[in-house]
């Protein structure tokens, strides 16, 4: 859903992209989650690959402990290993988070820029709050389908909703 919304906000910009791009690397067949069909930044085409990473997994925590968006930080590092033989070729930006909201540092930024490009072609002063809110909201969706995935079979949180 995340790749979605920024596949549409690139469209937004007259800049249309393609989800899951094949063929970008006959050597190693990795597929990052989109592709712009002009160029974004120094000549090259953009490519992005986004993901949310849980704060508290087991796996996190030292992480998590140093402060907000240090987990994405670290995601945003391994992405960057992960496509460094297409960065010759494209204008790669990792899109990392984490489960409570924060962003990493490249993050940040790539969206920080892509507001800023959809604030100049719309005219609309609030659309990188609305972004930010959009992507925010589909990281929370994922949070809730994770938890509801973990419940045993036709079990229910009724009992949380009474609280209320």
């Amino acid at each position: 859903m995340a790749n979605l919304i920024i596949k549409k906000t690139l469209a937004s910009i007259d800049m249309p992209s393609t989800l899951e791009p094949k063929g970008l690397s006959a050597t190693d067949g990795k597929q990052p989650d989109g592709l712009s069909y002009l160029s974004w930044k120094d000549g090259k085409n953009l490519i992005w690959d986004f993901t949310t990473s849980c704060n508290l997994a087991p796996s996190n925590i030292s992480s998590s402990l140093k402060g907000p968006g240090e987990v994405a930080a670290e995601r945003e590092k391994s992405k960057f290993k992960k496509y460094s033989n297409l960065m010759n070729n494209y204008f790669f930006t990792p899109i990392a988070s984490e489960t409570f909201g924060a962003w990493g540092p490249q993050s940040l930024s790539f969206l920080t820029d892509l507001g800023k490009e959809l604030i100049a072609h719309t005219g609309e002063k609030r659309s990188k709050f609305f972004l930010f809110q959009k992507l925010g909201i589909c990281i929370q969706r994922g949070n809730a389908a994770s938890v509801l995935s973990s419940l045993p079979a036709g079990e229910k949180l009724d009992e949380v909703f009474q609280l209320c």
